[in-house]
């Protein structure tokens, strides 16, 4: 997982205004990197997920329960995420 925070500078420097949504559009294109998902969320809300959650990314699977319960329905997850083992 990588964090980057941006810091922008107040709206009234900036060159003309702009919705978040087209700032976040603009973000996204800049950085696309092969295997890696952006997500953009304020850093407070990031922290509160992750303090909800326990998992430190926007986008988590957690599976609670006895692994003789748990086995079968972890070795699908693993194998729809990874792909089938060679």
């Amino acid at each position: 997982m990588l964090k980057t925070v941006v810091v922008l500078k107040p709206r009234e420097q900036w060159p003309r205004r702009i919705s978040q949504q087209e700032l976040i559009g603009r973000f996204d294109a800049a950085m696309k990197f092969p295997g890696v998902a952006n997500t953009w969320t304020m850093p407070v809300r990031g922290r509160i997920d992750m303090l909800a959650t326990g998992v430190p990314s926007s986008l988590g699977l957690k599976i609670a329960g006895s692994m003789r319960i748990c086995a079968q329905p972890c070795s699908w997850v693993r194998c729809a995420v990874s792909g089938p083992s060679s």
